[in-house]
């Protein structure tokens, strides 16, 4: 489950099909470069199953950096589902120690796009509940300061 598997399906091998990676990839690039900046719904039906793939059996290795920047692209989609499905994709592979460093990034590369932004805020949201499941210390340690500071601001005590 750390590793994005949602273990509820069965876990995909990327070693049993050795051609799956780069067709994963594909598939997206095709997605990507098919309408410029703007994904229309023929492609986004032809993404939803790589993107499901990767998020439920993580990324196959060697490929994740690859597939961050990718995915990360179609936060930006004016398709509210493939926003929704690309930020959980995402979590599946910001499961690591520096996740809010990915977080905020993703967040400050949004730039004027709303979509981009909104696409950026559910990798949070879903990144944020994904490890209160799995690593809850990792979301008390980091945030608790913050929620403190929040009660701080709006009592007017600063």
């Amino acid at each position: 489950m750390e590793a994005g598997w949602d273990g509820r399906t069965v876990r995909i091998s990327y070693h049993k099909f050795e051609a799956l990676p780069s067709l994963l990839v594909d598939l997206l690039e095709l997605g990507k470069n098919s309408s410029g900046a703007t994904i229309g719904t023929q492609t986004a039906e032809a993404v939803f199953p790589a993107l499901d793939i990767i998020r439920r059996a993580g990324p196959p290795e060697g490929y994740a950096q690859r597939l961050y920047d990718i995915i990360s692209w179609y936060l930006g989609s004016h398709i509210w589902h493939v926003r929704e499905i690309a930020a959980r994709t995402l979590c599946s592979l910001l499961l690591t120690p520096s996740w809010l460093q990915s977080v905020e990034a993703l967040i400050g590369s949004a730039g004027q796009s709303s979509n981009q932004l909104h696409g950026a805020l559910l990798t949070l949201r879903f990144l944020l509940e994904r490890l209160l499941q799995v690593m809850p210390d990792q979301i008390s340690g980091k945030f608790d300061g913050c929620v403190m500071d929040y009660f701080s601001v709006t009592n007017g005590s600063r």
